[in-house]
């Protein structure tokens, strides 16, 4: 083997070899970035539900049930339009979907709600009235 074709082998090997390792902390560096931020989200949400449901219990223990009640219905909507998403998850995922929209229907239609903002109404109308979810077969 010459010199040359040794130096272009050994100069393509460090270079594969320094492709693989950029690749590998790309990935790295891509996965935790992604986890950090489903992290934060989650996180985020979970502050959120436990200051509602503080605000709930205090609202109770007070005797202010109606407060109680009129968080929790102002929680049901924004967690309702939330379910506006549904048709991007799994055949598992939508049908626990569909339970919950028909759950809230089936409230809602023995206590109507509407709010004063006209598209918090209208988010949770859209969601509520849509038709339910098809499964598909495996």
């Amino acid at each position: 083997m010459t010199f040359r074709m040794r130096t272009t082998l050994i100069t393509l090997g460090v270079l594969f070899a320094t492709a693989i390792a950029s690749g590998v902390a790309g990935w790295h560096v891509g996965v935790d970035s992604a986890a950090g931020f489903f992290a934060d989200g989650y996180m985020l949400r979970n502050t959120t539900d436990v200051r509602t449901q503080v605000a709930v219990l205090q609202s109770l223990r007070n005797g202010q049930t109606e407060k109680a009640t009129e968080l929790l219905e102002a929680y049901l909507d924004g967690n309702i339009i939330g379910l506006s998403t549904r048709n991007s998850f799994s055949n598992r995922t939508n049908a626990a979907v569909a339970e919950a929209i028909q759950k809230t229907k089936d409230y809602r239609s023995n206590y109507p709600r509407h709010t004063s903002i006209q598209e918090i109404d209208m988010g949770v109308d859209r969601v509520l009235q849509n038709t339910p979810i098809k499964e598909s077969q495996p």
